[in-house]
């Protein structure tokens, strides 16, 4: 039938028509691929995604819209993962990396970094609502190891049975560590049950400065193994919890290792249960931190033994603290098994040292410097 549309015009009809659906296409595919993530993902060669890259990739460029979790098939992924702000992450919308078998020996991250620039294997920029479960973190830089790195802001991380390993270290070197968390703010920071291993320092967390110090902090049921300078160092902290842990210094450490030092962490701290060994300077050394009369800090059924010639364990310039049920061993050096030392000047008060034993191999067992 003759409509008297020429066929030129029909042609073009149908092109336009033919445009149009294949753009409904494309747009409809590209809005499908960019969907938020929300539920449960898999990282390996035959997973929704065949590297951390890639999934780091989709969260950043997309969001979230509900708890997501990575299951990391069984295998080594040798590459860097680099963390910043996602959106749509929250404290009911959390991220979590973990091995899909719940073995961490069977899924490892390695990196071997090669200056300041990359120094790290994951490294936490604005980072928020992440969790890392049963995976192995292992960094192979020379002199420079860092395995979990945090800068600017960090809040709600919780390291969760990890193994957090730095290749073995016998000189003082900052960029050699382990766990280096530095963030300028950062809250409800959580490492339980991991093993650290190596570095120049196990732990270093910083977290802030002395007009911001971090609330929320856990550290529980950890073992740090063979570190060279520091097993953990923590500052600008408030209402700290460290609890259980295993700190074992490297046999041949730092003149001036200490095994655990806490700088400036106020409120209710509590440091209980730990076994700290092997420091040639401090075994525990708490400075500058302060609770009140109603919020004490607690220092309680902790095993501490020095082998150098400095004290065991160091107070110096706290308030409110509870010293209770400790054993305290200066096994080799010339040291002090307990020093604390006062100043009138930071009005210190509410110390209490009760039930403890103290024994020194040939400095005092207790030595108590400008108390009033």
């Amino acid at each position: 039938m003759d409509t008297g549309i020429p066929n030129t015009q029909k042609k073009i009809g149908r092109l336009k028509s033919l445009i149009f659906l294949l753009s409904f296409f494309y747009f409809s595919t590209a809005v499908a691929f960019a969907q938020q993530l929300s539920g449960s993902y898999t990282i390996g060669a035959s997973g929704n995604y065949a590297t951390f890259s890639d999934a780091v990739s989709d969260l950043t460029s997309n969001g979230i819209s509900g708890p997501v979790t990575f299951e990391v098939q069984a295998g080594t992924y040798t590459e860097q993962i680099l963390l910043g702000a996602i959106s749509g992450a929250s404290e009911t919308n959390t991220i979590t990396f973990q091995s899909e078998s719940g073995n961490a020996g069977d899924v490892v991250i390695q990196y071997a970094a090669t200056g300041t620039a990359d120094n790290y294997v994951i490294r936490l920029d604005n980072s928020s609502h992440l969790i890392f479960r049963n995976l192995t973190i292992q960094s192979q830089g020379n002199g420079y190891s860092w395995t979990i790195s945090a800068i600017n802001e960090l809040n709600d991380l919780l390291v969760e049975q990890c193994v957090l390993s730095a290749p073995d270290w016998n000189s003082r070197n900052f960029n050699a560590g382990n766990v280096r968390l530095n963030p300028s703010l950062s809250s409800n920071v959580r490492l339980i049950n991991n093993r650290i291993s190596g570095g120049d320092h196990g732990l270093y967390y910083v977290g802030g400065s002395s007009s911001s110090r971090s609330p929320g902090f856990e550290l529980r049921d950890n073992e740090i193994a063979g570190p060279f300078a520091y097993g953990v160092y923590l500052q600008y902290l408030t209402g700290a919890v460290i609890e259980g842990n295993t700190v074992t210094m490297r046999g041949t450490s730092w003149s001036s290792s200490y095994s655990m030092k806490i700088d400036q962490v106020e409120d209710a701290l509590r440091v209980v249960g730990n076994r700290l060994r092997g420091s040639n300077d401090e075994g525990l050394e708490i400075t500058y931190s302060n609770g009140t009369a109603e919020s004490p800090g607690l220092v309680a059924n902790n095993w501490i033994q020095n082998k150098g010639n400095r004290r065991t364990v160091f107070l110096y310039y706290n308030s409110h603290l509870n010293f209770y049920h400790n054993s305290i061993n200066a096994i080799n050096g010339s040291g002090s098994a307990y020093s604390i030392q006062y100043d009138g000047a930071f009005g210190q008060s509410g110390n209490r040292i009760v039930n403890n034993i103290f024994k020194a191999n040939v400095a005092e067992a207790v030595y108590v410097s400008n108390s009033n």
